[in-house]
């Protein structure tokens, strides 16, 4: 059967064909995407025509509602098999859902609010991060979003408790404890730290300028049930600060020599012994900052900091700080009064934003890490926009950015420029502001554009060609006068042995930048899509820029170049709780060789959340054998899997079916 389609760009009709059942070709219905409006500038030529791996498509409750996001849950929130969305929208203070009904097509659903002042028409400034998963166990998604103190009325961050349905939620955030008032909320990671069958929240805080949206204290929560058994009678401590995590989540005291900052939060199982490690990179975005000003500080200290979960080896919960393993470093910049520059003591990878993934394929979980380099923003050691670690098992990292081919991602605006072959501007409007207000203005004279680094904001990772071997995304976050329509974020694919490359926009078709994204499939098709998201007033632009930049984007994955003849797999997981599934490591095999690993959890990336499941690509492997392990050590073993199938997995029988969607 034949679903035709609109190309995004060119508005020619094409012909997407798709395999499926009699029954599914009975109940299908003819649908047409209209074209979404094409974008002048260089980005835009490169990736029109047909071809490219993705095709920016319209969806015209979602991507035609031009206001700048600030997050979204990638999830299936009614339960009906289909992937919805969440956004959260700070320039109009808004949240809304927009349910999933087939073929990229989303209608936008009304969901209520009880308790509280803020409502989704209402949902007041800075609402930062979504992240969804089910706390209170009655298999609906609740959802937790973090807020900045300074523009949240000091109500902090808001945890919505699904009332009995999907779409109605309670708003208990004061009661359970978790609304860190005093904050500037980002990234939340959400799992069961001591494994007692509840979930438990780590939350990232950062600093900026002169404490610009809030104080950077950092919160692990820990669920603490009471005999009852029902969520709502308990509530969440905070152990950050104590001995059961020493050096962190310590109080804020605004002083350089104690203070860290750092957006992103992750809890992973790095080490894959059962237990949930913790992993903070911290940074000094200190744009607008004094250099003799304490609490605002160019002298926080910085770098990647690991704190190792020693449940599985002692059985007592507490977290140790991992030292001297390839990964935990410590950084800082002290002033010279004399020269008027921030001078390094050590060197570090001072970059908020961590990413994780098997990406060579050997059963443990590499990292990744990028974020802002630019000295008009950030006081660090090491210029450097993003950095690479490969895993070496028993809580062991090396440093691996040029072994896996990513040094592009380090790449200045100029070698950007000549890959792109688009002509970026030399001086721009929002350089000079920043040469004017950076803390370290000596260091800016005679610099232009091009000398500078694009801003990592995100890393998407999946197996978009659904060969067996998982390629990126590389978001790149600001939105530069003069160069509307010609920056763009980069697809670099998998070499099929742990090295990259970067791609150029005709074969990936990813023609624009934005803070975030996120990976799912939208259209059950078997090919994982994009979601990315718009906000180019955080970026501080110039008034003339075009409305069409605040578009969300949903990308098509077309399954060119190969991925549409490649076999793949995607699971969900049923009778089992979100706290047991959250952590799990599932294995894919073929006659006994490892052809991947997933782990789940509900934050990917670090301004979006997803589901709870595992899509793996197969290359042309047909026969498939599965294990999946939970932290408490639970093992399903499923053999020679049905594959190119969405399959539901009773975690109690270890029966698979296959998911049936409308």
């Amino acid at each position: 059967m034949a679903i035709r389609s609109y190309s995004a760009r060119t508005g020619l009709t094409i012909a997407v064909s798709l395999t499926l059942g009699c029954a599914a070709m009975a109940q299908t219905p003819m649908r047409t995407a209209p074209p979404a409006p094409t974008l002048a500038g260089d980005a835009a030529d490169d990736a029109a025509g047909l071809g490219q791996m993705f095709e920016s498509i319209s969806a015209p409750s979602y991507t035609e509602y031009l206001h700048g996001s600030e997050s979204v849950v990638l999830a299936d929130f009614n339960k009906d098999g289909l992937t919805d969305i969440f956004a959260v929208y700070d320039e109009t203070q808004t949240a809304k859902m927009f349910l999933n009904t087939g073929n990229f097509t989303f209608k936008e659903h009304t969901f209520t609010i009880k308790n509280g002042p803020r409502q989704p028409t209402k949902m007041g400034r800075q609402a930062n991060i979504a992240n969804a998963a089910d706390f209170n166990k009655d298999g609906f998604l609740d959802i937790l979003i973090g807020y900045s103190q300074s523009r949240s009325a000091g109500l902090g961050n808001m945890l919505l408790i699904s009332d009995g349905a999907f779409d109605r939620f309670d708003e208990v955030s004061e009661e359970m404890g978790v609304r860190n008032t005093a904050a500037y909320n980002r990234q939340t990671s959400i799992a069961d730290v001591n494994r007692d069958g509840w979930l438990d929240i780590a939350v990232g805080a950062d600093n900026i300028g002169t404490l610009n949206g809030g104080q950077p204290q950092q919160r692990l929560y820990v669920f603490k049930p009471t005999p009852s058994g029902r969520f709502a009678d308990g509530t969440f401590q905070n152990i950050g600060g104590t001995d059961l995590t020493p050096g962190f989540g310590a109080e804020f005291a605004c002083n350089p020599d104690i203070d860290m900052a750092a957006p992103g939060i992750t809890l992973r199982d790095v080490d894959n012994d059962g237990d949930l490690d913790m992993m903070q990179n911290y940074h000094s975005d200190m744009f607008l900052a004094k250099w003799d000003s304490r609490c605002p500080s160019g002298e926080y200290r910085q770098g990647p900091r690991m704190w190792r979960n020693m449940l599985a080896e002692t059985g007592v919960f507490r977290f140790d700080l991992a030292k001297n393993n390839g990964f935990t470093a410590e950084c800082r910049n002290r002033y010279d009064r004399t020269a008027k520059i921030y001078v390094p003591e050590g060197h570090c990878a001072g970059l908020p934003y961590l990413f994780y993934a098997d990406l060579d394929n050997n059963g443990t979980m590499d990292i990744l890490a990028t974020g802002a380099s630019d000295i008009t923003w950030h006081v660090n050691t090491d210029q450097i926009t993003s950095m690479a670690w490969r895993n070496l098992g028993g809580m062991k990292f090396e440093e691996a950015t040029g072994e896996m081919g990513l040094e592009a991602l380090n790449w200045t605006y100029g070698q950007w420029s000549r890959f792109w072959k688009a002509d970026l501007p030399y001086t721009s409007k929002q350089l000079a502001r920043s040469i004017n207000s950076s803390s370290q203005p000596s260091r800016m004279i005679g610099r232009t554009l091009h000398d500078g680094q694009p801003y990592g904001s995100d890393i998407v990772i999946a197996d978009f060609d659904n060969d067996g071997w998982q390629d990126l995304v590389y978001i790149h976050k600001h939105e530069i006068d003069g160069a509307w329509g010609k920056d763009r974020s980069i697809l670099f694919m998998n070499q099929r042995d742990g090295t990259f490359r970067p791609t150029t926009t005709q074969f990936s078709g990813i023609d624009s930048n934005g803070p975030s994204g996120e990976a799912a499939d939208l259209n059950n098709d078997g090919l994982l899509d994009l979601v990315l998201i718009a906000d180019p007033l955080n970026s501080g632009p110039t008034a003339d820029m075009p409305k069409d930049r605040f578009r969300q984007r949903i990308m098509w994955n077309t399954g060119v170049n190969g991925a549409k003849d490649n076999h793949w797999i995607r699971l969900r997981f049923s009778r089992v709780g979100h706290a047991a599934l959250t952590g799990a490591r599932i294995e894919a095999r073929t006659r006994g060789k490892l052809l991947g690993t997933r782990w789940i959890f509900s934050n990917h990336d670090y301004k979006s959340g997803g589901s709870l499941e595992a899509h793996f690509g197969l290359g042309q492997n047909r026969d498939v054998d599965l294990t999946i392990t939970l932290l408490d050590g639970t093992v399903r073993k499923l053999p020679k899997v049905a594959i190119d199938q969405f399959l539901d997995v009773d975690m109690t029988t270890g029966k698979t079916k296959s998911v049936k969607t409308p």
